[in-house]
């Protein structure tokens, strides 16, 4: 699969997360403009339950297992096994990936991930521990399949 077509599956992908005020877009544009709305509830890091941040981080790790697996099946398929995962997430190291995709794809999907949590109501701190948190789950469980995180 083309680095392209992987973007465009990720994009689609986290589309399908958007806030559910993307489903009431209709609603929202009819509305009239007003400074503030006597119906928005604020919601705050303290109101997400565990089982709701349990529930978003397996979600984000679900739609890194299906990305990867869509556009590194043949990979997987030659150089993947159970044996990586119990020998190569200890011998990280600087990985060999061109530059334009260290830069620009690596810092795009961690973006993602960082919305993410913030349409879900976390603060800013919050999300971007989540959002590493989501990171090293990639790097040391789903990319060990192939290679040394």
């Amino acid at each position: 699969m083309s680095p392209y077509a992987l973007f465009a599956l990720l994009l689609a992908i986290l589309g399908l997360t958007a806030s559910p005020a993307a489903l009431r877009a209709e609603e929202f544009a009819k509305a009239p403009v007003r400074l503030h709305d006597e119906n928005y509830q604020h919601v705050t890091d303290s109101d997400i339950s565990g089982l709701e941040k349990a529930g978003n981080f397996g979600f984000v790790y679900a739609a890194q297992w299906a990305v990867y697996y869509a556009s590194q099946s043949e990979t997987i398929k030659e150089h993947g096994g159970m044996e990586n995962w119990t020998e190569n997430p200890f011998k990280p190291h600087f990985d060999k990936d061109h530059f334009n995709y260290n830069l620009f794809k690596h810092t795009a999907v961690g973006q993602y991930y960082y919305l993410f949590y913030r349409s879900r109501g976390y603060d800013k701190k919050t999300a971007f521990a989540w959002t590493t948190l989501s990171s090293l789950a990639f790097e040391f469980t789903i990319e060990t399949m192939t290679e040394r995180p």
